[in-house]
């Protein structure tokens, strides 16, 4: 394999909107769309593969042994004048600058070539989230639609703020190509996986795209997170072991 590719059967979309989120700081962007895929039961279409992802292979729950790579899935509006909807999730991201700017370009292209008019990315940024909502930033290639986001609770992000990996490239690449990309990034402390983060983003794409996306499913993971935090300031449990304990959400198939 020398290039990144999408192998994908043929679905048949309404103008569908793409949404990303892929592993990266507080796992969130990752959480959020495995949660939204589960929750509205979309189905998978295609997977992307690509030299630039970690050069190693893993099994899957039967044995059978398989390339890291990224996923689609799609959701079928049943509103007449709604929108589809592709979520792309994954393994991992591309471990190279260049593999960054190949998948996202990759993805862009899947995305025209469906007929999509706007994409949306999801992630988290560093930060000390002091309330029961994580706040939301974003970045988008619209003046309109930040000015509408920011009508719902959503902070700009502040000039200047580097939006690292496919969160920030597919919305900066978008751009050239003339179609309307906004990102959303969910506070975290980021060392451990957020559900709470993942769930303030999931609130705000769920209003944007006006569809529902019921995040009741993701309290009980909160609460086993907030449990795990308050033993490891206890003697009985070191940072590795939260760590190794957390490494994997219970709703992620």
């Amino acid at each position: 394999m020398k290039e990144t590719v999408i192998i994908k059967r043929d679905v048949e979309f309404r103008a569908p909107v793409f949404v990303e989120g892929l592993p990266g700081l507080g796992s969130v962007g990752a959480i959020a769309v495995n949660y939204a895929i589960h929750t509205l039961g979309a189905e998978k279409f295609g997977d992307l593969y690509s030299p630039h992802f970690p050069f190693h292979a893993v099994t899957d729950d039967d044995g059978q042994i398989r390339l890291l790579r990224n996923e689609l899935h799609y959701w079928r509006n049943p509103a007449p004048d709604g929108s589809d909807i592709v979520l792309v999730s994954g393994d991992c991201q591309a471990q190279t600058p260049e593999g960054q700017y190949e998948v996202a370009s990759t993805l862009l292209d899947a995305a025209e070539e469906m007929g999509s008019k706007l994409f949306i990315t999801l992630g988290g940024y560093s930060g000390q989230p002091d309330s029961d909502e994580p706040k939301v930033v974003a970045a988008s290639t619209s003046t309109r639609l930040l000015d509408q986001l920011k009508g719902t609770g959503v902070e700009a992000s502040p000039p200047g703020n580097p939006i690292v990996g496919a969160a920030g490239i597919i919305v900066a690449l978008s751009r050239l190509r003339g179609l309307t990309a906004v990102c959303f990034l969910g506070e975290t402390k980021g060392y451990i996986p957020d559900p709470r983060a993942a769930r303030s983003v999931l609130k705000q794409l769920s209003k944007l795209l006006g569809i529902d996306i019921d995040v009741v499913g993701l309290e009980a993971e909160i609460r086993r997170i907030e449990r795990l935090m308050e033993q490891v300031n206890g003697p009985e449990m070191k940072r590795s072991e939260l760590g190794r304990r957390v490494g994997r959400t219970t709703y992620i198939s």
